[in-house]
């Protein structure tokens, strides 16, 4: 018995911008380095397109025309097959089309991902060598783009299905999967995590580099041993291991959709029996189904000024991103004067967006503001008919006041957010003081009656402490 069939599937999983992909790339450049023509690459990953201006305006198929299907979608036949061919998987366009294949602001070429992304997985042949070979087949990334071609998720179940009972090639699938965002799972990603042949590993920026290098070496070994050496290779991957429950929305288990029996990635310690989660600030439990974000505060500096808005902002994977795609940080950064790009997702944000949202929120943080909302409750758009209402989960505000006295003045987002504290009659007394409530124009781009200027002007009259 070969003993590729027992070696797994290997899949990264991460923040966004973590170095997933820097991973793949490393170690297939590696292996290729030390393997030559014994290990051939297929496959694609997914990169940035950046315009002359450095800014992202896409994102790339970079793929390797290795198999019969990528060389015949192939563009141009100068190259050779190990050398990766690049083209659109989408671009960013000024407004959503209704129809079109959009995530976010980014139209998704679906004949590309079909032609080159799937072409170049495609097990319908052997790769164009006509010997006998080991092969290297890279995934990166098994994610929102590549899914809206219908025929992906197929065309991966089948590269993961056939790979290992393969009897004319040592193939292994070398991959990244996405991690929830703001707390939803996707369902074609929880069933690959699921299989018994994938091992999934959480790359972190403190262990990327060794992870790379120990890949590097682990990979190369399992492409060409032939002794049964998997077992000890397999182990020294243990300590990565990604540990969050199939089904769940974070490591913690929380809202577990459906638990596996004899799963080698779940276990019975990290299973969740109640699928309640608990606020994030008063600690009552609730029936919230996405986590809310909790207050934006800092923890050295006494906050004098509370900004809030109605709904709250569904708590990021990563909690450094929090509010982040909220429009009120356009209107603080010119009360600041500093640059700003405005987020709308923070998985597809380029980094200089996010650096520049950091810049704004430590400035924030420093001025004596801190953030929140009215409500515990997400907010999120309703798709097709109209749900019930839910019931509103209050943010404890008054806990957060009498946690923090030396808050003066309470801002609210617009009328509706100050209507709505009002009707909860929540108490507003520090120590027999009474907090300034006031009611700030809302920083919606939607609300036209002020430029951002004006908004920024209005803000800064109302605190009077920036």
């Amino acid at each position: 018995m070969s003993s590729m069939k027992s070696f797994p599937h290997i899949f990264l999983t991460g923040h966004p911008s973590v170095g997933k992909t820097t991973i793949i790339k490393g170690v297939q450049s590696s292996i290729q380095q030390k393997c030559g023509s014994n290990v051939i690459t297929s496959g694609f990953y997914t990169e940035e397109c950046r315009g002359k201006d450095g800014n992202r305006i896409g994102f790339d198929i970079v793929y390797w025309p290795t198999t019969a299907a990528a060389a015949a979608a192939a563009p141009t036949t100068t190259t050779t097959q190990q050398e990766p061919q690049r083209v659109a998987l989408s671009r960013m366009m000024d407004r959503v089309q209704k129809g079109k294949p959009f995530v976010g602001k980014y139209l998704v070429d679906i004949d590309n991902v079909a032609k080159y992304a799937i072409g170049s997985i495609s097990t319908g042949g052997e790769t164009t060598s006509n010997k006998k070979s080991h092969e290297l087949v890279v995934l990166d990334e098994i994610g929102k783009m590549e899914m809206l071609c219908p025929q992906f998720i197929p065309a991966v179940t089948k590269l993961l299905s056939s790979t290992n009972s393969s009897s004319s090639n040592h193939r292994i699938v070398f991959g990244t999967l996405p991690t929830p965002r703001y707390g939803r799972v996707i369902a074609d990603v929880e069933t690959v995590r699921a299989r018994d042949d994938v091992l999934v590993l959480h790359v972190t920026k403190d262990n990327r580099d060794e992870l790379r290098e120990l890949l590097s070496g682990i990979l190369q070994k399992a492409l060409l041993e032939t002794k049964d050496e998997n077992s000890d290779m397999i182990e020294s991957l243990e300590p990565y291991r990604y540990t969050r429950p199939i089904g769940a929305s974070s490591l913690n288990g929380d809202r577990t959709s459906s638990k596996k029996k004899g799963n080698r990635q779940t276990t019975k310690n990290n299973q969740v029996a109640d699928k309640r989660e608990t606020d994030v600030s008063t600690g009552d439990s609730t029936s919230i189904s996405v986590k809310p974000c909790g207050p934006l505060i800092s923890p050295s500096i006494p906050p004098k000024a509370l900004i809030v808005g109605e709904t709250a902002s569904p708590l990021p994977e990563n909690p450094e991103h929090a509010y982040c795609e909220r429009s009120m940080w356009i209107v603080l950064s010119k009360m600041f004067g500093l640059p700003y790009k405005p987020i709308l997702d923070p998985s597809l944000a380029s980094e200089t967006a996010l650096a520049s949202y950091k810049v704004v929120k430590n400035m924030a943080l420093a001025k004596g503001i801190c953030i929140w909302d009215v409500l515990a409750n997400v907010h999120q758009k309703s798709k097709g008919r109209k749900k019930q209402k839910p019931v509103d989960q209050p943010n404890n505000i008054e806990g957060l006041l009498k946690k923090n006295p030396s808050i003066k003045v309470i801002g609210f987002i617009g009328q509706k957010a100050h209507a709505k504290y009002k009707s909860l009659q929540q108490d507003t007394t520090i120590n027999g003081r009474k907090v300034e409530l006031v009611t700030l124009p809302s920083s919606s781009p939607s609300n036209t009656r002020l430029c951002t200027a004006e908004k920024a002007d209005t803000w800064k009259s109302a605190f009077e402490i920036v």
